[in-house]
């Protein structure tokens, strides 16, 4: 257990180890879908980045979001697929981007805008 739990996020849980892990993860994740819906509703969001400790859920969070607010969701794990890391190169510009993950994934369908 870690000492000091709102160094790491999990500030809404009093004492952890009264609630137990489950019921302080189940916390944070909401407050994650909050700030992802909050990201979702600002008509001019940009990228998002979700930074946190291994393992505390970043990726299930997201993936479930998308899925639940999007058609398609591409979903790219550069630790099983390191060479995902071409679809940023030459340049960081979001067409060329798209044009490259498309190129490569024909049954990828990226819609402009969401």
């Amino acid at each position: 257990m870690c000492e000091n739990p709102q160094k790491l996020g999990w500030k809404m849980c009093e004492n952890p180890q009264k609630l137990g892990w489950k019921m302080c993860n189940d916390m944070y994740k909401r407050k994650i879908e909050n700030q992802l819906q909050a990201w979702l509703d600002d008509s001019s969001h940009k990228p998002i980045v979700v930074k946190g400790i291994r393992q505390c859920g970043k990726t299930s969070s997201v993936v479930d979001f998308a899925n639940k607010h999007f058609k398609n969701v591409v979903y790219l794990d550069f630790r099983e697929h390191p060479d995902y890391k071409k679809f940023f190169t030459p340049n960081l510009e979001v067409d060329s981007i798209v044009m490259r993950i498309t190129a490569s994934m024909p049954s990828a369908e990226i819609i402009p805008g969401w």
